[in-house]
């Protein structure tokens, strides 16, 4: 699990987690002060319906980076598209409830 990489962080070594799309806030906030940086990839989220806590791992103070995720969700790979996605982060996570 996502523990095992704590532990990486604890030794100085860079930690960049794909989604996050299972973590509850407890993870979230441990892995924020850990320096770990999320993933954020607004396509793939979008095509597989899972809306990751890419908000809520800002507010925690995390870091944050945005992704294209592979070719099985996204064909395009286009950062430029993500943002566009990305931009709209709000108005998709009131459409998720």
């Amino acid at each position: 699990g996502w523990r095992a990489w704590a532990f990486r962080i604890a030794w100085g070594v860079p930690v960049l987690f794909a989604h996050g799309l299972f973590l509850d806030r407890a993870a979230l906030q441990e892995l924020a002060q850990s320096g770990a940086v999320l993933a954020y990839c607004p396509a793939s989220q979008l095509q597989f319906g899972f809306l990751g806590p890419f908000g809520e791992y800002l507010e925690l103070g995390g870091r944050v980076t945005l992704g294209t995720d592979a070719v099985a969700s996204n064909d395009v790979h286009s950062l430029q598209r993500e943002l566009l996605f990305a931009s709209g982060y709000g108005n998709l996570r009131a459409s998720f409830g």
